[in-house]
């Protein structure tokens, strides 16, 4: 059964706790996709990945290419 936003049985206004960490790992995940299962040098995923670990920012374009050259 699909409840549609005018049905009288629709719930609204829930409002939900979200960590901190919840939006920075989304928007990394976001931009940079899924970190990989295995490390993998001179990838610009694993990079953005090992920065974000050390920063919890996303790190721009610009800062992975400075970290791998």
């Amino acid at each position: 059964m699909v409840i549609t936003p005018d049905n009288p049985m629709a719930i609204r206004g829930i409002r939900r706790a979200v960590p901190k960490i919840a939006v920075p790992l989304a928007n990394m995940v976001e931009h940079w996709g899924a970190r990989c299962d295995e490390y993998e040098h001179g990838c610009p995923a694993c990079t953005a990945w090992k920065l974000f670990d050390r920063s919890w920012i996303v790190p721009s374009d610009e800062d992975v290419l400075k970290e791998q050259y």
